[in-house]
């Protein structure tokens, strides 16, 4: 079984996937690609996804080929139910809540950080002050989810806390922000630390981005 997945850098995208793949205990191969410099692979690239936008996931036993992550954690997870026991339950509810953190780590936790940084990092703009405050605000909410249960979505490590931590170490790691102060966010940070397999290869990882960033100023 070969499962590939096509990348330009280790972004927060590939690192929630690794981290999914890691716990569930199978092997994903990072392939780093580079469309604009490759044009060999560019025509190769583009059947499997028409945005054109690394990451790319390709299944070589069915000839799936998917580019959204969260579709790619969820296929990881459907495809090796047997092993994702509590990762991803099938209980209605709870799966619900699960689901729910995951849109929003898409739709404001990740999103708050891309809109500061990037335009920063890609483009050589200022950051403003209205974006530095979303992160903030997110920061909050995030603290506010952890007060309710010892994991994300409850009393269990799932889904949603690998998907939530690969955007945490990203705030904390390449964007530099202090999360010491938050106590929820740095109690459940420990634990992810212990409990979370391939937790010290995703700050590495993050680390690396971080460098490619600075490069990129």
């Amino acid at each position: 079984m070969t499962l590939n997945l096509h990348h330009l850098y280790e972004s927060v995208d590939v690192r929630a996937i690794k981290l999914t793949s890691d716990q569930l205990g199978i092997n994903i191969k990072l392939k780093p690609v580079n469309i604009k410099k490759d044009k060999n692979f560019k025509a190769q690239f583009l059947k499997l996804n028409p945005q054109e936008l690394p990451p790319t996931f390709y299944d070589h036993t069915n000839g799936l080929a998917l580019w959204e992550p969260k579709a790619i954690i969820l296929y990881l997870l459907d495809k090796f139910y047997d092993l994702s026991g509590e990762l991803y339950p099938i209980d209605p509810e709870y799966r619900a809540r699960i689901n729910e953190i995951l849109f929003f780590d898409e739709t404001v936790f990740e999103k708050a950080f891309r809109n500061f940084w990037y335009p920063q990092i890609f483009d050589g703009k200022p950051g403003k002050f209205e974006t530095f405050k979303e992160m903030e605000s997110a920061l909050n909410k995030l603290e506010t989810l952890l007060s309710h249960f010892q994991w994300i979505a409850g009393p269990n490590l799932t889904v949603a806390d690998l998907v939530v931590l690969a955007t945490v170490v990203n705030y904390y790691i390449v964007g530099e922000k202090d999360i010491t102060k938050y106590k929820n966010i740095m109690k459940w940070y420990q634990n992810c630390e212990v409990y979370v397999k391939g937790f010290d290869e995703n700050v590495k990882s993050a680390l690396r981005c971080k460098k490619l960033f600075e490069l990129l100023k």
